[in-house]
């Protein structure tokens, strides 16, 4: 997600090239965390990666090791480079996402990607003041889903038990204590949410872009070491 100071920031960006605008015209009051050591900072650089790549590209990195599309990294590389300057202590990526919230609590920084449930839990325990706001943007940042599934060995005559256990959690009520207890992501339609719920995921909004693979991820960290800071 994207979290930025509203007392501040009156008119947040809504799209990947406002933000980098706004990045650029707003020296030092964005940050995001080195990619080795936080999805959050991870799937903004990627975000920028993937505007400047064929979507075809995109798609097939999420699910594909195909290092011969690496190569279409470069342009967004290089623009990431250029932030330098830009981003907060003039190139200086704090160690993992804790920090950046630190870098938003404090005032240092205005805007910065953060993890939604992080970032929320932030806001409930008054780690963040409640003038910061989460929102996202289009393209949407990628992100990382908890799994909750049914193996393909279940016995048959356990199958029954076992998708009542998963409409169980499903359910409105167990849903909302998953987002009241560790801050999460509803896992269903957040329309069918409660009114406290809507009120503070409904701005998050419920678009999705797909992560690269684990090995891929793993060298595009290693490239932004090489090429960005």
């Amino acid at each position: 997600m994207l979290a930025y100071n509203s007392a501040t920031v009156t008119n947040p960006p809504t799209t990947l090239d406002g933000l980098v605008s706004w990045i650029e015209a707003h020296p030092g009051k964005f940050a995001y965390c080195n990619p080795a050591d936080g999805g959050s900072g991870a799937y903004f650089v990627e975000n920028v990666l993937d505007s400047k790549m064929p979507a075809s590209a995109v798609q097939t990195l999420a699910f594909n090791d195909d290092t011969a599309l690496e190569s279409d990294w470069k342009p967004g590389m290089s623009l990431l480079h250029q932030l330098n300057a830009d981003v907060y202590g003039n190139g200086t990526y704090p160690t993992g996402n804790t920090q950046v919230l630190s870098l938003l609590g404090s005032g240092a920084v205005q805007m910065a990607t953060v993890w939604s449930d992080q970032g929320t839990q932030a806001l409930q325990d008054g780690q963040l003041p409640s003038t910061v706001k989460l929102v996202d943007i289009s393209p949407a940042f990628p992100g990382s889903p908890v799994y909750l599934g049914v193996p393909k060995y279940t016995p048959p005559h356990q199958v029954t038990l076992v998708d009542a256990f998963l409409n169980f959690v499903l359910s409105v009520p167990q849903q909302a204590k998953i987002v009241k207890k560790v801050a999460g992501f509803p896992a269903i339609a957040v329309t069918l949410m409660t009114p406290t719920v809507k009120s503070e995921f409904t701005p998050l909004g419920e678009a999705e872009s797909l992560p690269y693979s684990a090995n891929i991820g793993s060298d595009m960290n290693k490239a932004w070491q090489e090429e960005v800071p």
